[in-house]
């Protein structure tokens, strides 16, 4: 089984675009640290995020973090972020989904398989669960939010996403060639165009 552990931004993007159920089908089961729990119940988080936190899936495992990072890990990460990576450590897990930059850094710095919500909507569509089109609320949902999906064509993975290894442990043969992964970094992405 893989162990997927996840930060806020994905799961309450996917909350908010009616997506979350994707999460089951590829992974079985996410772990959570309680930091992040929280998060998705604070006041400011969107009404239909808080209504799904209050009682959580059971495909969700809440758990306390009982590590602390050192210094220099915390640098430009919020405690969902430090924690998530944290659980991932204790947990031993195979992928983290993170979206923020500095986040996604340090995951990557410490080993670990890194993806976002935008990632989770490629493996769903490259499995056959999803598909591009579908998924268009969430491009809208988060375009303003500084999560670049410049490039992306219907039906497509957006250009600058790393689609070249599957992120599930059973992925589903390829039908179709995939398009070479360019450059996972938004800014070098864009001056490539």
């Amino acid at each position: 089984m893989i162990l997927v552990v996840a930060d806020t931004t994905p799961l309450r993007y996917l909350v908010e675009i009616g997506y979350e159920s994707l999460l089951p089908r590829l992974f079985t089961r996410v772990w959570i640290p309680g930091t992040v729990a929280g998060e998705l119940r604070q006041e400011r988080t969107p009404a239909v995020v808080r209504q799904w936190a209050e009682q959580l899936p059971s495909w969700i495992e809440v758990r306390k973090v009982n590590g602390l990072p050192a210094a220099h890990e915390l640098a430009g990460l919020d405690r969902g972020e430090w924690e998530a990576i944290e659980l991932a450590k204790e947990i031993q897990a195979n992928l983290l989904l993170i979206d923020e930059r500095a986040g996604v850094r340090v995951a990557r710095e410490q080993g670990f398989t890194v993806t976002g919500t935008l990632g989770v909507l490629v493996e769903a569509a490259r499995r056959g669960r999803s598909s591009f089109e579908e998924s268009s609320p969430l491009r809208t949902a988060t375009g303003r939010r500084g999560v670049a999906v410049q490039g992306d064509r219907p039906g497509t993975a957006p250009r600058f996403m790393q689609v070249g290894s599957p992120v599930g442990a059973q992925s589903a043969p390829e039908t179709q060639p995939r398009p070479l992964a360019p450059d996972p970094c938004p800014r070098r992405a864009k001056r490539a165009l």
